[in-house]
Parts: structure tokens; C-alpha cells; sequence
């Protein structure tokens, strides 16, 4: 199982910054307004007990790609609360650096997403560029399964 503090290795190893990990849903959204954030890989289940969702809606708002991360995948609303798409636990490490290269492949064919990365059908309805992240933010959850 991957959470967010072992995720801070296959981000670096796939070519990209961490700039910062935040458990709960406001340090999440104060960190999402650094300029330097170009992805947000959001858990579900934040340590405060709030939803990630939140946290991507904020991400869609200020022009961040974000990619949700759970072991709760029915809990994710049609609209994939903006955000690119869905890697739903369990999860290897290998998913999350292929993830990480679709996305920073830019506008990308729907059909070319890596197993594992569910895309939202509001992207694969209307393929749109992505800025490609040169840093990530990984947030961790209060416990690995959520």
C-alpha cells in the first residue's frame, strides 16, 4: 500500500518536485496557491476528517491538475470534483509514476491513460491540455486505506 509519505520517492524518481505535503484540507488548499504547484495527488480521507474533494475543487479553481487518490472510488461524484481522474487503492507505485507521465505528457488521447488512472468522463468527453508539472504536492491521509 502506498500513502503519501512513501508516494514523496516515486514522484522525485519520475522527474518532479515535491514542494510540500499536507494532511488536512486547509494546509492542502494554503499549499495549492504556491505558484510552484502544477499537480495535487488528493486522498479522499484527510486527517481532519474532510473530504479531499474540497481540496480539489479548490485545485480546479486555481488551475491545478489533480489526481484523487482512494480506496473509497463510490464516493467520488460524476464530475470527479474537477479533478483529472481517479487512482483507486490499493495502488503500486508504478501506477502513480505512470499517472505522473500521462499527465505530463500534456493533451493526451483518453484511450492512452495508464491502468490504473481513471480518467474524469468530463476530461475524455472534451481532451484539454494540462499544463505539465514541473513539482507536485502530495498529500497524506490520516490512515493508508482511504
Amino acid at each position: 500500500m502506498v500513502v503519501a509519505g512513501c508516494l514523496k520517492p516515486v514522484v522525485v524518481e519520475a522527474g518532479h518536485q515535491v514542494v510540500g505535503l499536507a494532511a488536512d484540507r486547509d494546509s492542502a488548499i494554503a499549499l495549492l496557491g504556491s505558484a510552484r504547484v502544477h499537480l495535487a495527488l488528493i486522498d479522499l480521507g484527510l486527517a481532519d476528517g474532510r473530504s479531499g474533494l474540497e481540496v480539489a475543487r479548490a485545485a480546479a479553481d486555481q488551475g491545478v491538475t489533480a489526481v484523487l487518490t482512494t480506496g473509497r472510488r463510490g464516493q467520488v461524484p460524476d464530475d470527479f470534483a474537477g479533478a483529472l481522474g481517479v487512482i483507486a487503492k490499493p495502488y503500486a507505485p508504478a501506477d502513480i509514476a505512470a499517472a505522473l507521465a500521462f499527465v505530463a505528457g500534456g493533451s493526451q488521447a483518453p484511450e492512452s491513460a495508464p491502468r490504473g488512472l481513471e480518467l474524469s468522463p468530463c476530461w475524455t468527453a472534451a481532451p484539454r491540455a494540462v499544463q505539465p508539472p514541473r513539482s507536485a504536492s502530495v498529500r497524506s491521509s490520516s490512515t493508508p486505506s482511504q
